[in-house]
């Protein structure tokens, strides 16, 4: 699922893909391919990223529902 505003939003929060990377604890690369689209992000780790983020589900998707 490609999400062009979660590196926005994980930018202005001031955070690196490595932080984000840990506090999900998987790999930065593995975190860098879920921020550009490259692999499939679950659900249990969109919530995380939106916890983390700060921000609502729908704000990151622009309202749509991921489909696996």
């Amino acid at each position: 699922m490609k999400l062009p505003k979660l590196r926005l939003k994980r930018i202005a929060k001031g955070y690196t893909q490595d932080y984000m990377a840990e506090k999900l604890n998987i790999s930065q690369p593995h975190y860098g391919r879920l921020e550009r689209g490259e692999c499939h992000m679950s659900a249990e780790q969109l919530v995380s990223i939106c916890k983390l983020l700060e921000t609502a589900f729908e704000e990151l998707t622009d309202g749509a529902i991921p489909c696996s």
